[in-house]
């Protein structure tokens, strides 16, 4: 989940086709989604605290590593990063 939002989060920060409120929108509600979701299954005792915390590490890492090779290889506007 924190992948998958994450990654739309940072999709909406360099994307400039869609207007600003949009964006907005989207990036908050993606937030809200990461932030909420996770508390309330601590909450409703389905997992354990460090089970929300091991899986925000993990997914921070892959997050992190994926949008490195993402921007490295892509600019915003869409073209390849090694096209002239």
């Amino acid at each position: 989940m924190l992948f998958f939002f994450g990654f739309l989060i940072a999709i909406m920060v360099v994307q400039h086709r869609l207007p600003r409120v949009i964006r907005w929108i989207i990036g908050g509600i993606s937030f809200l989604l990461i932030a909420t979701v996770s508390i309330s299954r601590v909450y409703l005792g389905v997992h354990w605290l460090m089970d929300f915390i091991g899986c925000y590490l993990v997914g921070f890492i892959l997050l992190s590593g994926y949008l490195y090779f993402y921007f490295k290889n892509f600019r915003p506007e869409g073209r390849p990063g090694g096209a002239s």
